[in-house]
């Protein structure tokens, strides 16, 4: 939060960069597989830190069908619109390659 500074006095930051792996999904939301794993359409997210959300994907995703569980709904993490000043922060970065 805004209060953690570093010993300089400067705000403390940080920062992603995302290398040549990172390729764009370019199915429409409709699609079942962007239905099924919402996660896909981010390189990266951040979000306020739920102790329920936990995870955006397991081993067994191809399993949960057409729609994604609540356990791996990016989209919803982010529809609640809640501020993210002065909050524990989860960045949700995919390491992914569409193959």
């Amino acid at each position: 939060g805004r209060a953690a500074a570093r010993p300089a006095g400067s705000p403390r930051g940080y920062a992603v960069t995302l290398g040549s792996f990172a390729t764009t999904q370019v199915l429409p939301d409709e699609h079942p597989f962007v239905r099924a794993m919402p996660f896909s359409k981010y390189h990266l997210a951040v979000t306020a830190h739920h102790d329920h959300e936990r995870r955006l994907t397991s081993p067994y995703v191809q399993y949960d069908g057409e729609e994604a569980s609540g356990a791996q709904d990016l989209d919803r993490f982010l529809s609640d619109g809640e501020s993210l000043l002065d909050a524990d922060l989860v960045a949700w970065i995919a390491v992914g390659r569409e193959h």
